[in-house]
């Protein structure tokens, strides 16, 4: 045999044999690259299904040289051949990247899955929530912060230039117009502070601490204009860089880029984070004994004569330096990542304002959100779907009250929607004020436009009773 076959065969064999010596040999780690926990070794027994499984995921979480061949892989689709390696990231014009899933872009399209039904719902549920506040004298007021794609949908490469009203400025229209809840739509602040810089990071889904702080001070206006006399946080800026979100889900963090940004500095701060006071740990274990085990901050300012708050709120609020900037116009802050309003937080804190907060793109979750707050479980669950019909633009499904109880839309009793038997999230609601009694019918509108726009097979479409929150309940009937 020619010693250019021996050498070939001894290459080719440690090219595969390289990737098994180099294998983690315990697994389980956190990978820096995927922000994910990677498998650990096969626990099962032995030639079971399971433990078949279990290696086959522990072999392709860390088998040798896995990251860097990721990483060549994304890098080359990204800069050789323009493609993006995820569907949830679409890269647009200008140098701007925008999330692509929980409907985010069909807010450009016209799409978005909030019909008036929908935002009448929510606006129902948010006096509801009121209601229940002004009963333990508690303030109570709605952030709603726009969308990336809101304030930059030229850049989406949709063709759209200009969108003349969004979701969360229809719905904090139907709050401010149908309830005594101060609602506050962001987009219009946005809007006007883009003219003067950039405030939301081009590779991240989210604005940078300069439109954060640009947010803050809007909503501590917004609070004044309803009776209190908060100061704002002063701050300046120092030059960094960060690696977005949107590179975490191509897959590898920092493939677009480290990007520029001014991050806030607070000047003069004097409210302080608190992790050790008995408060702090009575807190954590109400929110753990209520199964919360996510992101939450607590704040004390003794230098503040201002009102205790609780916000309830997603990412837009809880990075950006944001909880930091509010503890400054507080005496005491607590910010809590959940869409749900936790009760019994709300009992042990005693505060004097409650905010919620949600982004744009996640608003089409609301009438699903607090049902456990405001709402009454019904006595019977029972329904029977007896006509279904539809014309060019709508669906219309009559449902009859075979239960005791009556129906009423304050209570999330509403028409689910299921495609490929999973729920889709979109529903037919009754309208507001409506009481379906025991033995009555009423037919829900879905637009047709609303269905179509859902991922699956349209042949499957079913619908469904559902006490939002709790219970589907009487016989699902298919559309078809």
């Amino acid at each position: 045999m020619k010693i250019r076959n021996i050498i070939f065969i001894i290459l080719a064999a440690l090219i595969l044999l390289l990737p098994l010596v180099k294998i983690d040999r315990v697994g389980g780690r956190t990978s820096e690259t995927e922000q994910r926990t990677l498998a650990s070794r096969p626990t099962a027994k032995k030639l079971s299904e399971d433990y078949k499984t279990e290696l086959k995921d522990y072999l392709n979480d860390n088998i040798g040289f896995r990251e860097e061949f990721m990483k060549l892989r994304t890098m080359t689709m990204l800069n050789a051949f323009n493609l993006m390696p995820s569907n949830m990231v679409r890269k647009g014009t200008n140098g701007y990247y925008f999330y692509t899933m929980d409907f985010n872009l069909d807010i450009v399209r016209g799409k978005y899955p909030l019909n008036e039904n929908g935002i009448a719902s929510i606006a129902e549920s948010m006096d509801a929530i009121n209601e229940k506040f002004e009963e333990k004298g508690i303030d109570f007021q709605v952030f709603l912060p726009p969308s990336k794609a809101s304030i930059y949908p030229e850049y989406t490469g949709l063709g759209v230039d200009s969108l003349d009203i969004t979701p969360s400025e229809k719905l904090a229209n139907a709050i401010n117009e149908k309830t005594e809840v101060p609602a506050l739509a962001l987009r219009q602040t946005m809007m006007a502070a883009k003219e003067q810089g950039d405030y939301y990071y081009k590779t991240d889904s989210h604005w940078n601490h300069e439109g954060a702080y640009i947010a803050y001070c809007a909503c501590i206006d917004q609070l004044n204009s309803t009776g209190y006399s908060l100061k704002k946080a002063e701050v300046t800026y120092v030059e960094d860089e960060y690696s977005s979100d949107l590179s975490k889900l191509i897959g590898v963090r920092g493939s677009l880029g480290m990007e520029k940004y001014m991050r806030s500095v607070i000047t003069d701060q004097k409210a302080t984070e608190d992790e050790t006071s008995d408060r702090y740990n009575q807190l954590k274990g109400i929110l753990q004994g209520d199964g919360f085990n996510g992101i939450f901050m607590h704040f004390v300012n003794e230098s503040s004569d201002g009102p205790k708050v609780v916000m309830f709120g997603d990412s837009l609020y809880g990075y950006w330096n944001m909880p930091y900037l509010f503890a400054e116009s507080f005496s005491e802050f607590t910010y809590i990542w959940n869409y749900d309003i936790l009760e019994n937080v709300i009992d042990y804190l005693q505060p004097d304002l409650v905010i919620y907060e949600m982004g744009e793109r996640y608003t089409y979750v609301l009438p699903g959100k607090n049902s456990s707050f405001t709402f009454r479980y019904l006595s019977d669950y029972q329904a029977q779907i007896t006509d279904i019909k539809e014309d060019d633009e709508n669906v219309y499904v009559t449902v009859k009250n075979t239960s005791s109880d009556c129906w009423e839309s304050k209570n999330y009793v509403k028409l689910a929607v299921f495609i490929d038997d999973h729920d889709t999230t979109l529903r037919g609601y009754l309208q507001t004020g409506t009481t379906v009694e025991a033995g009555e019918s009423y037919t829900f509108e879905i637009t047709k436009e609303g269905i179509n726009a859902l991922e699956g097979d349209k042949d499957t479409v079913a619908f469904v009773m559902v006490q939002e929150g709790i219970t589907y309940f009487g016989e699902k009937k298919n559309l078809k």
